[in-house]
């Protein structure tokens, strides 16, 4: 017997349905005797399952929401292993193989082919921190717009005056702090509108129906948000 172990964080967004309970409960325990679900939930406490019913008919109110939820399967000797853990935190997907060469690899692969079901539509969108994004952005703009405003083999060398002294300094405070702490900020819209881990369970079926209302509120609020922006730009430049 050739022993294998699989190991795996994965980042995209999922949203776990009752039906996907109920497929990873089976995979699992295809080659398991064992198969358990640990769900914590946002009142600090994990449940144990000994079946996907259970976990399925969870009532999963907002005061008890399930943000975590591991299943775990092994045979009776121990020699076989399935982990998978989901969860509305970073990393949002872990799971753990071990066996023979053959059940690792198998499960794994079924898994990930699961696990891309899973994923929803925004699943780039709630990977994405705008840190990496906004402050670089605002930092380029910024540095195109002094270099245009005050160099170039066409313009005279000029001293900068107070006015524009002053101007520059405010910029960079702006860069500096204004533009973190609005980044921040949407960071935290972006979290809520565009969740990395939610699952469609009990009262979280409502919760995500609405939540999906909202997004397609927000998608075009964005759009129309950022082309009157530029509209604004161009008419102020002329």
């Amino acid at each position: 017997m050739i022993a294998g172990t699989g190991f795996l964080f994965l980042k995209n967004a999922f949203v776990l349905k009752e039906s996907d309970v109920s497929k990873i409960w089976t995979l699992i325990g295809e080659h398991n005797d064992i198969v358990k679900a640990t769900v914590s939930c946002s009142d600090k406490i994990k449940r144990t399952f000994s079946s996907h019913k259970e976990v399925i008919e969870l009532e999963n109110p907002r005061s008890r929401e399930i943000i975590g939820i591991e299943f775990a399967g092994n045979t009776n000797n121990f020699q076989q292993r399935a982990v998978i853990e989901v969860q509305s935190s970073h990393p949002p997907i872990r799971l753990w193989i071990e066996g023979e060469e053959q059940f690792v690899s198998h499960t794994l692969s079924a898994l990930n082919d699961l696990i891309d079901g899973m994923k929803p539509w925004y699943s780039f969108i709630a990977r994405t921190d705008l840190f990496f994004v906004l402050p670089p952005l605002a930092a380029l703009m910024f540095i195109v717009r002094f270099v245009a405003r005050y160099s170039g083999p066409d313009k005279p060398r000029q001293e900068m005056d107070l006015t524009h002294a002053l101007y520059f300094s405010m910029t960079i405070i702006l860069i500096m702090i204004g533009v973190p702490l609005l980044t921040w900020l949407l960071n935290m819209v972006r979290a809520r509108l565009f969740p990395i881990g939610a699952f469609r369970i009990g009262q979280g079926k409502e919760r995500f129906a609405l939540l999906e209302k909202w997004q397609w509120l927000a998608i075009p609020g964005f759009i129309v948000s950022v082309i009157a922006s530029l509209l604004a730009a161009l008419l102020i430049r002329r």
